[in-house]
């Protein structure tokens, strides 16, 4: 029997050198939410999906040199946005 996943986001066929804007958006989205539930430090963080999710971000970005902190996150965050905009209406 075929299964078929359904997911939180469309991944379109194309993607502009490795950007895929879906997928950063599921992942700014993520971020906000594990900043304002307080599962990132002021000064480290050692959760693994908020690792994750920052190293990705970053990634998708071409960010470099963000801590895994409060700080670092919300540099993210900003940067994200402000690059999301580009591609909405």
């Amino acid at each position: 029997m075929k299964q078929k996943l359904s997911l939180k986001i469309n991944i379109p066929e194309t993607v502009i050198n490795g950007f895929c804007y879906p997928f950063t958006k599921a992942l700014l989205e993520k971020l906000k939410l594990l900043l304002q539930e307080g599962r990132i430090d002021e000064e480290y963080s050692r959760d693994d999906v908020v690792d994750a999710i920052l190293s990705y971000l970053q990634k998708q970005l071409r960010i470099n040199n963000v801590s895994p902190n409060v700080s670092g996150a919300k540099k993210i965050i900003t940067a994200a946005e402000e690059f999301l905009s580009i591609f909405e209406s």
